[in-house]
């Protein structure tokens, strides 16, 4: 059952025109998930994959080399059913969508920040969007990004710090 005080929403991708896919598993243990959080999968330590909050990774350039850097980061999902509704309390599954296909997310889980412009670059920090800053160096001369610095989720398309929303395309 949807939350009705949510501002959270799928603005365009879903359910046709992207190749977004729908996935449902528990949360982690201990783990609140609700909608609009950025999310992983993950192993619960017993070989059952679960849910979790993602915090985007460095992601090592390819052929170079960063200290805690990765090569291959996490596929990030956002819930859009969580574990604050009677629905997963019942089934114990939170759903997600796979992000970076195609989807438009409107969502009031973000972490506020005045250069939130349209064509920034965000993250994910703990299941929350999050700025990222790129530096001249990471994008390159063309503006193109290279594969340094941290795992981009999506790029705004419009902030409403007034009444508390940020809308990215991913």
């Amino acid at each position: 059952m949807s939350n009705l005080d949510s501002k959270f929403d799928i603005q365009r991708g879903w359910p046709a025109e992207s190749q977004a896919r729908e996935l449902d598993l528990p949360a982690a243990t201990g783990v609140t998930l609700t909608e609009g959080m950025i999310v992983k999968v993950e192993n619960d330590g017993s070989g059952n994959p679960v849910f979790n909050k993602l915090t985007s990774s460095l992601v090592q350039a390819l052929g170079g080399s960063q200290d805690g850097a990765v090569l291959d980061p996490d596929v990030p999902y956002v819930v859009i059913r969580g574990t604050d509704q009677a629905d997963v309390s019942a089934s114990g599954k939170v759903t997600a969508l796979r992000l970076n296909c195609g989807l438009v997310v409107k969502t009031e889980r973000y972490t506020p920040d005045a250069s939130l412009v349209p064509g920034s670059k965000i993250i994910s920090a703990a299941g929350v969007a999050t700025l990222q800053a790129f530096t001249v160096a990471q994008i390159g001369a063309t503006g193109v990004y290279r594969h340094a610095g941290y795992q981009v989720i999506g790029e705004v398309l419009s902030y409403d710090s007034t009444n508390g929303y940020l809308i990215f395309a991913s």
